[in-house]
Order: structure tokens, then sequence, then C-alpha cells
């Protein structure tokens, strides 16, 4: 279960009073929601698949119609669409239960060598990390390109297979994909 926090953006009382309100007049789709104690009442929560946020992310909320608060990183390119709608936005805090599975997306590029492939897996096995998809590519020069969705605790968990898959030799680069549009301005 993720445990969120909604922070004070909608600053006035009666406003959060309508916004709760506002949740609440449909019943929402529970599908793959997560439910979330604040302010008395229970909101639904939803990890954005947009943008991938994981536990340690700085993130923002949105409340959607009819399916409670969507949780993007600050950086989400979908939230430029949705700016002429700032009352929606409200301020998020990762809970301090928020430790389970979060999906993230990588992309390693790499010598194109025979077991580079199964050295890769290796050490993100060993990292604890789950592959839930795998896209793997021969590139240009002798490289190839690994393409993973995994799934991850936090932040800092993202940040030590970063740091072990760096270390196997052939790699060259390792990076985070915030979206899943495949060209190189969402990578990190």
């Amino acid at each position: 279960m993720i445990n969120f926090c909604l922070g004070k953006k909608i600053e006035e009382r009666e406003r959060k009073e309508a916004d709760r309100v506002k949740l609440r007049e449909k019943t929402p789709d529970l599908a793959g929601a997560t439910s979330l104690k604040c302010f008395d009442d229970d909101v639904l929560l939803r990890v954005s698949k947009c943008c991938h946020p994981v536990p340690g992310d700085p993130i923002i909320g949105y409340i959607t119609r009819g399916r409670g608060v969507t949780v993007h990183h600050i950086d989400c390119r979908n939230l430029q669409s949705l700016g002429n709608e700032s009352e929606r936005f409200v301020d998020v805090v990762w809970g301090d239960h928020a430790k389970a599975a979060h999906s993230a997306r990588i992309s390693i590029i790499a010598d194109d060598k025979p077991g580079q492939l199964a050295e890769i897996t290796r050490v993100l096995a060993s990292c604890d990390i789950n592959i839930t998809l795998a896209n793997i590519r021969q590139g240009s020069d002798q490289r190839a390109n690994f393409d993973f969705f995994i799934e991850v605790n936090d932040l800092e968990h993202l940040k030590r297979m970063f740091s072990e898959v760096a270390k196997v030799p052939g790699v060259i680069q390792v990076n985070r994909v915030k979206d899943y549009r495949m060209d190189k301005k969402n990578r990190e």
C-alpha cells in the first residue's frame, strides 16, 4: 500500500470541503487505485503511468474527475497540458510506508558482445530488481540497447541499481526513462 499525505496547496477550508465533495460525486473506478487516509476522509490515489514516480521523487497530485488523485513526477510532461486547471493540483508527499514495488523504465547502452545481457540481468537480480518487460536491440557501432521496465522500492533502490549496473564491463550508459515515448528527451 502506498501512503501519501496531501499538503496544504488548497488553502481555504471551504475549498478543501468542496474538493472532497467533488471526489465523492462519482463512483470511482477502483482498478489500480490505492487509498489514503487524510483530512479524516478516504481519498483514492493512483501513481501515474506516464512518468512512473517512485518514492523519493519530487511529486505533485492532480485531482481527477471520478478517479481520485493521480500522483505525477513534478517534471511530468503531461502536467504541462493541465496547467490551465491549476486549482486541481495538490501537494503530496511520500509517506513513511510507501515501500512497495513501483514500476520504472531504464535504458542501458552497452557493448554488443556475447554474454552482455546475461551479465546485466545477473546484476539486476543481485540488486533485487524484478524485470517486467525487456526490449533488446542491436545498435550501431557494435552497441546494444537494452530497455527494461523494472520494479523498485524507491529512488535509493534505483540509484543503488544504477551504481551496480554501471560497474558491469562493457556498460556505457544507464539512464532512467520517465516517459513511454522512445525519444532521447525523456531520459535522465
